[in-house]
């Protein structure tokens, strides 16, 4: 997950991550707590303000379709359409969220 984090940040212009792999996993706790069907492959890291390198607190969960869309989003309209689509994202995300631990 990291490394392609690594990758993704050349799309926003960055030359450094200032998110470590523990940071990560702090992150993926805080969303999947004590899941036993963790789908780790699903989902992606991006930072919430494409302007600041992505740090632990510039850092949530998407899942990785939505990962390509918003960086395509981000390629070709920047970093307003970026902002309104990852919150979108979000939201849809949280509900899913919400069903699975229900």
């Amino acid at each position: 997950m990291w490394m392609q984090l690594w990758k993704d940040r050349r799309v926003f212009g960055q030359t450094v991550v200032e998110l470590k792999q523990a940071d990560i996993n702090t992150l993926l706790e805080a969303f999947l707590g004590s899941r036993s069907d963790k789908p780790l492959g699903e989902l992606a890291v991006l930072p919430k303000d494409p302007s600041v390198p992505l740090s632990n607190g510039n850092a949530v969960l998407v899942m990785k379709q939505a990962r390509r869309e918003l960086l395509v989003g981000y390629r070709h309209h920047a970093a307003g359409t970026y902002q309104t689509r990852l919150q979108q994202t979000l939201a849809s995300l949280e509900l899913q969220h919400e069903r699975v631990l229900k």
